[in-house]
């Protein structure tokens, strides 16, 4: 139960992390106060290889988030009908290839896998990675789609066949529950494929990639939230079926706002499975460094960094 509740004002926000090795739900009153006694973390290894993979069941992640959401429900008691909204962030990079039923036909692909590092000299034989790099704001690397859908299309030829749709795991978690999801800027510019001045995918690289009409998820901000649990769900958490569900945003753009690291000149440092320095700015003002990444934290503002 919510202790000392005069001490916090409803409504309250859900927020959901879902990291590379565990996953939170935490609840945050009006004024954004984080609610002291209410929250839920759930742990879990990443699938590993020697030739360099690191991937999670994308359906064995979602049931770990659903958990943790059912423990904030169950703690905060009656009080969970006084939610109205769930926000989420997860890690950057992430892919999956789904079906036209949303059905996960590729593991979650993290920022970790290395596998597809092979690819980066081809992209770069093939494209001019300076120009790529002021358009989208990456430079070739595994971590990205560009590379990751060469490996794929490459190693796993049937399965990349099949795929009617290639999306981050927070738009699959929202399709799981929900049936339906909006990929963020932010999201979308972790992925190396965003044109992050056009605030649209990238022409040559969907060009260059043989990326069908269809096959990239549908764009939008953090502020097109969605509603309407599917069934299952909606049975599950009838507390949450007319809450606003926000897109997901990258991992690392929220953390520099939950950090307060928001104006120009103010660095944020994250330390944790991995390590990053970022800064917010005004993106039509910065052209990275070919050293540094340029991401979106929301379609105003960007992070510029680096590992």
């Amino acid at each position: 139960m919510i202790e000392n509740q005069q001490a916090y004002i409803a409504p309250y926000v859900l927020a959901l992390d879902v990291g590379t090795s565990s996953t939170r739900a935490l609840l945050f009153d009006a004024r954004g106060q984080g609610v002291t006694g209410i929250g839920s973390q759930k742990k879990y290894q990443l699938t590993t290889s020697h030739d360099g993979e690191a991937s999670l069941d994308a359906d064995i992640l979602t049931e770990i988030v659903a958990a943790t959401i059912d423990e904030v429900l169950h703690q905060m008691g009656t009080r969970a009908s006084e939610v109205k909204a769930v926000a989420l962030d997860t890690f950057w990079h992430s892919l999956v290839g789904v079906d036209v039923q949303n059905k996960a036909l590729t593991p979650v692909i993290t920022w970790e896998d290395t596998r597809p590092a092979s690819m980066v000299q081809t992209l770069g034989e093939h494209l001019d990675e300076q120009k790529v790099h002021q358009r989208v704001g990456t430079r070739f690397h595994a971590s990205y789609w560009p590379a990751k859908l060469t490996w794929l299309a490459r190693e796993q030829k049937e399965v990349y066949g099949r795929v009617a749709q290639w999306i981050s795991y927070g738009e699959y978690l929202h399709r799981m529950f929900l049936d339906k999801s909006v990929c963020s800027l932010s999201m979308a510019s972790g992925t190396g494929m965003l044109n992050i001045r056009e605030r649209a995918w990238d022409g040559e690289l969907v060009q260059y990639l043989g990326i069908k009409d269809g096959q990239l998820p549908q764009l939008g901000d953090y502020k097109d939230g969605i509603t309407g649990l599917t069934g299952a769900y909606q049975q599950r958490w009838p507390q949450l079926q007319k809450v606003t569900w926000f897109p997901a945003l990258g991992d690392g753009a929220v953390a520099n706002v939950g950090s307060g690291a928001t104006t120009l000149g103010c660095w944020a440092l994250t330390m944790g499975t991995s390590s990053a320095i970022r800064a917010i700015v005004e993106p039509e003002q910065v052209v990275p460094s070919m050293g540094l990444w340029l991401y979106l934290v929301d379609g105003k503002r960007a992070v510029v960094g680096g590992p």
